[in-house]
């Protein structure tokens, strides 16, 4: 019985481990747009400030860093946003309604996400789009005149 919090535990710490060096081999990468991208696309808020703290130890920043940070950031949240809204175009859920639901989500509250809702938008548009041409394969390939799907209307 003592085993399963003791496996919990283990089990988080490599995880936390497998974080931080994730994080550490960010950091001597150089790479600053793709880490501002990988926060961006987590959620996260942009803390160009923290991310620099952390780097400080394993390498020196460019002199256009934040810019470059900051641009990564705000390509990945555009795409945090945009796969949400996606999939929720895809399962054909009400533009307004959705967007409304994802932006008081638990994830999105939690982390203080910041909302792109044109992101959404345009995300939610391709999904959709997708749904609709997904559906109107089926009933083509199934051998259902147009008609039939007007009359069911």
């Amino acid at each position: 019985m003592r085993l399963a919090p003791l496996l919990l535990t283990l089990t988080l710490t490599l995880a936390g481990c497998q974080s931080t060096m994730q994080r550490i081999a960010d950091c001597k990468s150089g790479d600053w747009r793709a880490m501002g991208h990988k926060d961006g696309t987590a959620g996260e808020k942009a803390d160009f400030a923290e991310r620099k703290d952390f780097c400080d130890d394993h390498t020196a920043p460019a002199a256009d860093a934040p810019a470059r940070y900051a641009d990564g950031w705000t390509a990945g949240n555009a795409e945090f946003w945009s796969s949400r809204g996606m999939a929720d175009g895809r399962n054909a859920l009400q533009l307004t309604a959705a967007w409304e639901s994802r932006a008081a989500s638990e994830e999105v509250r939690k982390k203080g996400t910041p909302q792109s809702r044109a992101a959404y938008e345009a995300g939610w548009t391709q999904g959709n789009s997708a749904h609709w041409e997904d559906l109107g394969r089926k009933d083509g390939t199934s051998g259902q005149p147009l008609n039939v799907r007007e009359a069911a209307r």
